[in-house]
C-alpha cells in the first residue's frame, strides 16, 4: 500500500481531505468531524464558587508526611499528595514552608490527580484551625 492510499483512507476515517506530495501528508480534518469523533472529550473546566474563586481539588487531615509526599484523610478517604519543587505551601495569606506540615492539621489542596490514589500539589493552603 502506497503512502497516498495509507493517507486517504485514514482521511476518509475521519472524514477528511488527505494531500499527498514530495513525501507530505496533510490531512484537513472540518471541526465538525474531529467534534463529532469517538474520542473522548476534555474534562469540564473547574466550577467556580460563588466568590469567582476555584474550590480545592481536596480538604482534609493531614496524616503523614514524609519525605516529597503526604497523606491527606478526606471525606472521600485516604490520598497520597505528592509535594514538589514547585509547590507551594500558604499558610491562610502568609508564606509557609513544607516543614509547616504536619500531622493534625487541616489542608486545602489545589493541583492535578496523577492516579487515582495520588494527586501532585501545586499549592497546599494550611487552614486555621477549627
Amino acid at each position: 500500500m502506497t503512502l497516498a492510499q495509507i493517507a486517504t483512507r485514514i482521511a476518509a476515517s475521519l472524514g477528511a481531505l488527505a494531500l499527498v506530495g514530495a513525501g507530505v501528508v496533510v490531512i484537513f480534518a472540518t471541526a465538525f468531524s474531529v467534534a463529532n469523533s469517538d474520542a473522548p472529550s476534555p474534562p469540564p473546566p473547574p466550577q467556580l464558587a460563588a466568590d469567582g474563586q476555584r474550590p480545592p481539588d481536596l480538604v482534609g487531615r493531614v496524616e503523614s508526611v514524609w519525605g516529597d509526599q503526604m497523606v491527606v484523610a478526606t471525606p472521600g478517604g485516604k490520598r497520597t499528595v505528592a509535594l514538589d519543587r514547585q509547590t507551594v505551601v500558604r499558610a491562610g495569606e502568609s508564606d509557609a514552608t513544607r516543614d509547616d506540615l504536619r500531622p493534625g492539621i487541616d489542608v486545602a489542596v489545589f493541583g492535578a490527580p496523577l492516579d487515582i490514589q495520588t494527586f501532585r500539589a501545586a499549592l497546599v493552603v494550611i487552614l486555621p484551625p477549627r
